[in-house]
């Protein structure tokens, strides 16, 4: 091999690399505005589309869950509040609180309205309660939509291996659950 064929696979062999690279300096800038508006993650064949998820969930909770009693998060609801806490450190662990707060008013609703005779409520899969409160005439099916869509995005955050989430799409999340928690809370038991 002479010199001339050397240096050309040497160029031939650094082209596509040292052509990525200029193109991603230059597009540093507005890549860098972009990232934060990703709401779509896909590793492999696993997909993550939290954020729209969400919306299309809040979209549906504004028609069939009560409004909100507060705006926001500055004082939590969620009976232990450990959600909100957690936003700043993990918003993926926020996420599994608050939905742990979602399973226990599930369970509480049973109990309050005398389903816990028939079943073990606080020992059940959230498919199982889902169920019971749709067997009680507890939850209509729109409101059981928005709680087994809830229970989807907790799998998500609690299983995809490189899950990642703002901490703004984690509040909405918790928004969500809260509102949940605050219609299960009120369910009263029929005279």
């Amino acid at each position: 091999m002479d010199a001339l064929t050397f240096i050309a696979s040497i160029v031939h062999a650094l082209v596509w690399p040292v052509f990525l690279i200029v193109v991603v300096m230059l597009l540093r800038k507005p890549l860098t505005t972009l990232i934060p508006l990703l709401t779509k993650l896909k590793y492999k064949e696993f997909e993550i589309e939290f954020g729209k998820q969400i919306a299309e969930i809040k979209e549906e909770a504004a028609t069939e869950l009560p409004a909100p009693a507060r705006e926001g998060l500055t004082e939590p609801r969620l009976l232990s509040g450990k959600a909100v806490e957690l936003l700043r450190v993990s918003p993926r662990a926020a996420i599994i609180e608050a939905w742990r707060e979602v399973e226990l008013a599930a369970a509480n609703a049973l109990v309050r309205n005398k389903a816990f005779a028939a079943v073990q409520p606080y020992n059940a899969t959230p498919l199982r309660l889902a169920k019971w409160l749709q067997a009680y005439h507890l939850l209509e099916p729109p409101k059981a939509g928005i709680f087994h869509d809830l229970r989807a995005l907790r799998n998500q955050a609690a299983h995809a291996p490189d899950f990642a989430i703002s901490e703004e799409v984690a509040r909405q999340y918790i928004d969500l659950a809260t509102r949940l928690v605050d219609y299960l809370d009120g369910l009263k038991p029929d005279p």
